[in-house]
Formats: C-alpha cells, sequence, structure tokens
C-alpha cells in the first residue's frame, strides 16, 4: 500500500511538472511508462507538445487533461493507452498526424473541437456540449457515440475500412452532416465484393433530427473505395404537393461496377402533403423514381443503384410496364428483337459510330428536352424511345394539348420499356389527372403509336400496357402497325420521324446509303449499316401514315 501511495505521489509530482515545464525526456514526453500501468489524473489547463517532441502514453495508462492539448507543427502524439480530453485537440501540422492505436475521450462540459489533420484509432465523444469538426479528420478503430453531436461543417470524418460506430445513435448523439463536408466510410479493398454501412448522420436545425443512410454494396470493386454521405434539411429545388423537406448527397470515388442497395430515415416531421404518395427519388444528376415510402417507419429505399448523386421523396412517382415492338429489329425465330445497333460503342449522340449515351430526341419533330444520360446500358437494350403520356375522355381526344409528361427510355429485346437503370418505367411529379391515360411510345426511325384504350393499373398499382397484342391496341389500328409474326409491331421506314413514310425518307436513305457500323436514322432493320435491305424495308411501307390527334 505504501508503495502504491508512492509511485502516485510521484506520479502527480511528474505530472506538474510536466505541466509547467514541459518536461522532455530525449524529446519524448512520458507518460504511464514509469507508473506500471496505474491510471494517471492531470489536472493542467492546457498541455502543449512541442516542436521535436512526442508525446507518448503507454498502453494502460489514461491521461485527463481539462485543458487543451496543442501540438505545434512539428510535434507527435503517440497514444496507445487513453486520452481523456476537457478541451480541444489543437494539432498544428501541415500534414495528416497519426496519433496512435489508443483512444481520445472528449469529456468536455462545453463545447469542443478537434483541429487539424489528424488520425486516430478510437474516439469516443461523451459531451453533451458536442464536437466541431475542424479539419478533416479520420477514425480507424471504433468511433463511440456515447453523448453529444459531432459536427462536421465544411470538414470531412473519415471512418476507415475497419472502422466500426458504437452506441446507439439518436439525434442527440450523431454526425451532423449539413455543410459540405462528408461523414465518409472506406470499405476494404476487393474485386467482386460487398459490404454494407449505415451512417449515422441527422441534421441540428432547429430541432435535431436523426436521418441515417444505409449502403448496402453487393457488389462491387473497390480499390481504396470511399462512399461519403451529407444532407441538407429542406426540400429540394421545385418540389411542390407531396415531398420531403430533407435531401441527402451520395458520393463515391474508388468503387466501380457497384450494385448498391440504399435506405434513406427520415422523421415525420419531413412529410409534406400525403406521405403515402411519397416515393424516392433520385433528382440529380438525372431524375429516377425508385420505391414508395414505408409510411410505418418512415424510410426510402432504392435498389441496384449503379451510381450515386441526390436524394430525396417526392410525389407523382408513378410505375408504367409497357411493352411494344418495333419491325426493323423484330426476329421472327425468337420472337424478341435483335440488340445489334447497341454493339457500338457508347458514346455523345454528335458522334454517329457511337450509340448514344444520350437521349437522341432533343431535335425536330420531338423537341424533347430532357437531360437522360447513362454510362452503361442495361442488358438487351435494343434503343432509345421517348416515352409521353396524355390525359383525355378518349384516344381521339388526347391531343398534344394534353401531354402531362415526357420521358426518354430504353426498349428491351423482349419489348419492355424501362428507365435508365433497367428497372421498371417511373414518371415523377405528373401533374394530377381525373380523365383517362393514353401512353404514345416514339422511335426516331419507326412510326409513333399511341394507346387505342386507356392504361390502366394493374392490382400492383403499375400502369401497364401492351400494345403488341392486337392491332385494337394501337390508335388508327392497321394503318398504325403491322402483324409480324404473332406480333402487333411499330412501322419502320419514317426517318425524319414525322410519321409518315414518303420521298423525304427515301432521300435520306439515298444520302446515307451505304454507310456501315453508324447510328444513323435510315438504318430501318437497325443492324449498324445502311445497305439494300433498309431501302426493301422502306419500299414494303411507302406511303403509310398513322396521324396521332
Amino acid at each position: 500500500m505504501f508503495y502504491k501511495k508512492f509511485v502516485i505521489s510521484l506520479l502527480l509530482l511528474i505530472t506538474n511538472f510536466m505541466r509547467k515545464k514541459i518536461y522532455k525526456l530525449f524529446g519524448i514526453i512520458l507518460i504511464g511508462l514509469l507508473f506500471y500501468g496505474f491510471s494517471v489524473s492531470s489536472i493542467a489547463q492546457g498541455f502543449l507538445v512541442e516542436t521535436q517532441t512526442t508525446l507518448k502514453v503507454t498502453s494502460g495508462t489514461t491521461v485527463v487533461e481539462t485543458g487543451t492539448l496543442a501540438m505545434e507543427s512539428g510535434a507527435a502524439v503517440a497514444n496507445s493507452g487513453t486520452i481523456v480530453l476537457k478541451g480541444n485537440l489543437d494539432n498544428q501540422n501541415v500534414s495528416q498526424s497519426d496519433m496512435g492505436a489508443g483512444t481520445f475521450e472528449f469529456a468536455g462540459t462545453s463545447h469542443q473541437y478537434i483541429i487539424g489533420l489528424n488520425k486516430m484509432n478510437n474516439v469516443t465523444v461523451n459531451n453533451s456540449k458536442g464536437l466541431g469538426i475542424q479539419g478533416n479528420t479520420e477514425v480507424d478503430g471504433v468511433l463511440a457515440l456515447t453523448s453529444g453531436l459531432v459536427t462536421l461543417g465544411s470538414n470531412n470524418l473519415l471512418l476507415g475500412p475497419s472502422a466500426t460506430v458504437t452506441g446507439t445513435p439518436t439525434a442527440t448523439h450523431m454526425v451532423v452532416a449539413t455543410g459540405s463536408g462528408l461523414l465518409q466510410k472506406q470499405f476494404p479493398d476487393g474485386t467482386g465484393v460487398s459490404g454494407s454501412f449505415t451512417y449515422p448522420v441527422g441534421d441540428s436545425t432547429g430541432t435535431a433530427e436523426y436521418s441515417p443512410v444505409t449502403l448496402n454494396f453487393t457488389t462491387g470493386n473497390f480499390a481504396t473505395g470511399i462512399a461519403g454521405v451529407n444532407l441538407v434539411n429542406a426540400g429540394y429545388t421545385g418540389q411542390t404537393g407531396d415531398y420531403l423537406s430533407r435531401y441527402w448527397n451520395l458520393s463515391q470515388s474508388g468503387i466501380t461496377s457497384f450494385a448498391c442497395n440504399a435506405q434513406f430515415n427520415y422523421v415525420a416531421a419531413d412529410v409534406n402533403g400525403t406521405e403515402a404518395n411519397i416515393y424516392c427519388l433520385r433528382v440529380a444528376p438525372d431524375q429516377v423514381s425508385y420505391d414508395a415510402a414505408n409510411t410505418s417507419s418512415h424510410y426510402l429505399t432504392a435498389s441496384g443503384l449503379t451510381g450515386f448523386g441526390t436524394f430525396t421523396g417526392g410525389s407523382g412517382a408513378v410505375k408504367f410496364s409497357l411493352t411494344a415492338f418495333l419491325e426493323g429489329p423484330y426476329n421472327a425465330t425468337n420472337h424478341n428483337m435483335n440488340t445489334t445497333l447497341t454493339t457500338l460503342p457508347l458514346g455523345d449522340r454528335s458522334d454517329n459510330t457511337k450509340f448514344p449515351n444520350n437521349q437522341p430526341y432533343n431535335i425536330a419533330p420531338w423537341i424533347y428536352a430532357g437531360t437522360e444520360s447513362v454510362g452503361s446500358l442495361p442488358a438487351n437494350t435494343v434503343d432509345w424511345v421517348l416515352v409521353e403520356l396524355r390525359h383525355a375522355s378518349s384516344a381521339s381526344a388526347a391531343s398534344s394539348s394534353t401531354v402531362l409528361g415526357r420521358k426518354a427510355a430504353f426498349l428491351l429485346n423482349n419489348g419492355s420499356i424501362v428507365d435508365l437503370d433497367g428497372t421498371s418505367l417511373k414518371f415523377n411529379n405528373l401533374p394530377a389527372f381525373s380523365d383517362n391515360l393514353y401512353v404514345v411510345i416514339y422511335h426516331r426511325n419507326h412510326m409513333a403509336i399511341m394507346a387505342n384504350n386507356a392504361v390502366t393499373k394493374d392490382v400492383s398499382q403499375v400502369y401497364t400496357y401492351n400494345f403488341s397484342t392486337g392491332s385494337g391496341q394501337i390508335y388508327g389500328g392497321l394503318s398504325g402497325c403491322k402483324l409480324l409474326d404473332s406480333r402487333y409491331v411499330c412501322i419502320s421506314g419514317d426517318a425524319n420521324g414525322d410519321n409518315h413514310i414518303w420521298g423525304n425518307d427515301n432521300d435520306i436513305y439515298v444520302s446515307q446509303y451505304y454507310l456501315s457500323n453508324r447510328y444513323l436514322p435510315s438504318d430501318f432493320n437497325m443492324d449498324k449499316n445502311v445497305w439494300g435491305n433498309d431501302y426493301d424495308i422502306y419500299v414494303a411501307d411507302y406511303y403509310r401514315s398513322n396521324v396521332l390527334p
């Protein structure tokens, strides 16, 4: 007993001396080494580690600093034990400092800060007043969210490949990521591997609200792969009606060929309008709809992501299951369509030796201003199509003045029309309508077709229509379609897209004759070449018209 008391007294004497004098031994400040693992309590009002000096805290040792632990440029900390800080951690080095394998606990009674570029193993946040990040910070072991908010501001907090989050994050202990800074997670390197992580993020505007994001990579190639999240506690620009006053930004680096399922949690107070009408939307860089909101647990889901961007909840995400076939690429042997055209390399539509990665309907006669573009094509893509929704009391009244919305999409070889990610076609933020819905399908060198019957919802609340099952499905009947094999198909030969097959279409054919491996309007059979067999299609369909209302 006397020996322990003597050692502790010696410890306090030395730590007081260190507080006043900055005790050095061969350029190293030693804490714990002399005390055989006993816990150390420092009552200093601030501790400065000077240039060319290393503060070492040995394993099994706990140091409590009631003031700021400051490191001059050129100083270092090698923490293998536990440093409990009541003040700030102020690292003045200009490059990232590895602070050792130990634990830093922030347990002050007023707001604390981590300042500078720091790499730590374990960090415990146990301060109800909160912790601010003022410099990009890395945690490679355990981030323990015990009490208080961790506010990123414009700085990133990176969790390393083996890092985990402990505690049960809530609105009182979470990461506030509402600035430009990101909460980032690095995933272990690998090819074709999976990984999942829940980002314990939220906002502190007014009433603090916890709105975590879970990213579940089902596959991907990771080479220092990092995915990051931040959010905004406000509605995304331009949203009206049924929507969330919250959106999340997802970004990544070093991750390729991935598929990811995302879940975005929100609070009931975020809901504007009717929650049951809200769907998960990616609103940037392009607009894609996903699943309806889970109204009991208040979360959104987006499955099969192959790219990130900005996600929120919005109204009018209406699902469609549409089927149509084109004459040009139709294959009577397998009763599907050929995908020869998409064997061209993917590229900008200004280069006709490429299959366009951006929608090709921004020219006359369609003048569609959509920004749809892709980095890869869904499997079995035949070509781009333009889908238009009209509403009226009858098909004959569904004129161009009744258009509700338009969207570029992909036609697959089995006749399915899908969104850019290969899932079911969805329209977002459609205006309300009370009459019948009619769908028009445009293709760049086939005559357009319109549904002759109102498109109705199936039991899954999906608007479903198959144009190929009979001539009565298509407005104008056999003037707007032809029977091939057992399917009614769109008529090819309309090179200028005016819904007539006349001499001006032949003029385009003649100007492009004998061009090969191109994406051209006079390639009527869509085999990448403008040859005599395209002319045969033109002649067979010459003088056909299907004038829509």
